[in-house]
This record gives C-alpha cells, sequence and structure tokens, in this order.
C-alpha cells in the first residue's frame, strides 16, 4: 500500500517536507465505500497523473454514465460539427403571419423569438404563427406542446406585439411563400455545449448526437478513434437519460482526447465544462469540502441508482483526469452515494498541488446569437 510520507528536515528549528508520494487512491476509496455501507463490487474509479501514472478500481468494467455521457457526445459533435457549428432557424414575415421553418435548435426560448421580431419590426400585430417540424421553443419539442408554449410565451406578453387573438398553427410542411425572410442563428458549439454542461440539459444533448450524424455514427467513431466496440460502449442516448453503458477507463480517453481536440481549435477545457467554484448550473455547489473547487472542471451525471462525477484537476505539474463511478442498490441511497462520490473527489484533488483555472465565464449564450435579414 502507497502512503503519503514525509521526511523531515530540520531547518531554522521547523520541519519541512522534504519529498511527497502519492496517496493510495484506491484504499481511500474502499474505506469510504465501506463508510457508506455501498457494496464495493458495484463501484469503480480511475485516474491519471501527468506523467502517466493510473490508479483505479474496476477500470474495465461495464458502467452506467448517466450525464457523464454528454463528455462522450461533446466529442463526438466537435469532431463532426466543428466549433463554430451554429442550429439555423428560418423566419418569414408575410403580412400579418409569422412562419417559422424548424432548423433543429433545441436552445431556441422566448428571450430568442422576442429579439427575432423585434428585428423584423411588423407594421402591426401578429395575428397569427405557423411553425413546421423541427421547431423547439422553451425546451418543447413535439408540434403539441410548442404550440402550447407559443401561446402562453407570448399572451399579454409586453415585448412583442402580437393580436390579443393570437392563432398558432402547426404545418408539416416548412412554409416556401411569399415575405421577408430572417435567419436566426444560434451561439456557436462551443458556448453551445458550455450551456449544456452546466445545466445538463438533456434534450440539447439528444439533439447534437443526432445532429452529429446519430447513433450508428457515433459507434463508428468509438471504434475509429478509440478502438471501442459495443462490448465496452453503446449510447442509446446523447443525454445518458437511458441505455447507455461505458468503462471508466475509455471515459479518461474520451476527457483527454476531447480536451486535445479543444485544443487543436484554439480553446480550453473550462471553455465548454463547468468549474463548480465559478460556473452555474448542477455542480456549482458540489465539493463543499474543499476549501476552493476552481481548479477542477466536472460533469456530473445523476440516474436512479448511480451518481457519477468525471473531470479535469489543474495541477501545477499538468492536468490529471478522473472519473468515480458511484452504484447504490436502494433509493434511499441515493444521499450517502452522492456524498460518497463528492468526498471521494475531494481526496482526490487534496492529493495533487492544485491550481484555480484562469478563464472567462461566457455561460450567457444570448449574446452569441445572429439574426440577418435574407430579403
Amino acid at each position: 500500500m502507497m502512503l503519503r510520507i514525509f521526511t523531515p528536515l530540520l531547518i531554522l528549528g521547523a520541519l519541512i517536507p522534504q519529498f511527497t508520494f502519492a496517496a493510495d487512491l484506491s484504499t481511500i476509496h474502499k474505506q469510504l465505500v465501506a463508510k457508506n455501507n455501498l457494496a464495493i463490487s458495484q463501484q469503480a474509479f480511475c485516474l491519471q497523473d501527468p506523467d502517466g501514472t493510473t490508479q483505479s478500481y474496476r477500470p474495465t468494467a461495464r458502467v452506467i454514465p448517466a450525464s457523464v455521457s454528454k463528455v462522450y457526445t461533446f466529442d463526438f459533435a466537435l469532431a463532426k460539427l466543428g466549433k463554430d457549428f451554429r442550429y439555423k432557424t428560418d423566419f418569414i414575415l408575410n403580412d400579418s403571419t409569422l412562419y417559422i421553418n424548424g432548423g433543429g435548435d433545441p436552445h431556441f426560448v422566448i428571450e430568442n423569438l422576442e429579439a427575432v421580431i423585434k428585428q423584423m419590426s411588423p407594421s402591426s400585430p401578429i395575428k397569427k404563427i405557423v411553425f413546421s417540424p423541427n421547431f423547439y421553443f422553451n425546451w418543447k419539442q413535439t408540434s403539441p406542446t410548442v404550440k402550447s408554449a407559443l401561446i402562453s410565451a407570448l399572451k399579454n406578453n409586453k415585448n412583442i406585439s402580437v393580436d390579443k387573438n393570437l392563432a398558432v398553427a402547426y404545418s408539416a410542411k416548412k412554409y416556401s411563400g411569399a415575405g421577408s425572410i430572417y435567419t436566426f442563428e444560434s451561439a456557436p458549439l462551443s458556448i453551445l455545449m458550455k450551456q449544456i454542461n452546466d445545466y445538463s440539459t438533456n434534450i440539447s444533448s439528444d439533439v447534437l448526437i443526432e445532429r452529429a450524424g446519430g447513433y450508428s455514427e457515433f459507434q463508428k467513431y468509438m471504434k475509429q478513434v478509440y478502438g471501442a466496440d459495443t462490448n465496452t460502449v453503446k449510447f442509446g442516448t446523447g443525454s445518458g437519460l437511458k441505455n447507455n453503458y461505458t468503462t471508466c477507463e475509455l471515459t479518461l480517453k474520451v476527457l483527454k482526447h476531447f480536451e486535445q481536440s479543444l485544443h487543436n481549435v484554439g480553446l480550453q477545457i473550462t471553455d465548454v465544462m463547468s468549474v463548480p467554484g465559478r460556473d452555474p448550473g448542477v455542480v456549482s455547489k458540489r465539493l463543499a469540502g474543499l476549501s476552493s473547487a476552481d481548479n477542477v472542471v466536472l460533469k456530473s451525471g445523476f440516474i436512479n441508482y448511480h451518481q457519477n462525477l468525471a473531470g479535469v484537476i489543474n495541477t501545477e505539474k499538468g492536468h490529471v483526469y478522473f472519473a468515480v463511478f458511484g452504484t447504490y442498490k436502494n433509493m434511499n441511497e441515493n444521499d450517502k452515494t452522492k456524498l460518497f462520490v463528492d468526498t471521494f473527489v475531494e481526496k482526490i484533488v487534496q492529493n495533487y498541488t492544485a491550481l484555480p483555472y484562469a478563464y472567462d465565464v461566457k455561460s450567457d449564450v444570448f449574446g452569441f446569437t445572429k439574426i440577418t435579414k435574407v430579403n
């Protein structure tokens, strides 16, 4: 068993540590599992130091990644779509009717619609809105829920000039008639990934993996880039809500490859993943046991019976990649499993001389959208 060892050197009456060796994290992991009365045979973790040294427990065992799946989706999407990819939605104003030709943008919300209509500057209140397939609004995706969301958002809306008897309809075909055409472009992929990671938005991840080529292409990508077949990894959702499995070992490879791919296009890992000490969202209050959590980026994952964390620690010698997969059998054990995972990740971070990440927070996507008049 490896232990943290200090060889004291007496200098001016003070004891100065001369050598430091890495802690045996496998032992700490087992102790925390036992402390929380969890089944050790169901747990998994792995990490890699900057010098390539690894520590792990069941690194090749099949695990359920939950929302850690989104890191895989990001890696795939960046490779297939590029960092500057934007969803595009067309808006055509013909008299008092607004036609919306969907572009598959799952991030399109009321603030975007307000901006489009404001730029269109209709001469009279809009009396009717007709939207086509593949139009999402306020995180809704089916035509009945989109219709309901539009009516709800526009009713008595002081920021949009619409008729009090506004009608909203769905058309199975895109509109190709006359009118003034405007194209709305989402924020670029790099900014969208940051928002998805901050808030772990499932619909956005599911749409993104489809837009990047779909699940068959994803499996080909896993095989081509990582040599991983369906015995190791298989996805049924880009979000991780269901039907996904992988291994801890592969998760580290994806994290490292994704970070390198970001670097190759002029981005940093903090541009797309969340720093719990600084960014809003689902991991903003994680790792409460650390005095500062701004030296690690995280992706959390939770579905019933699974609590996971994966990320990258910034240290003076380079980056440490880690993934922790916590599993429990009884729903009453969810909270303590989450605490176990957080505590273990805190121990990992404390094991290294970690440094704060330096970056600008860019969680607000609205400043990166574009509206262009076509004719």
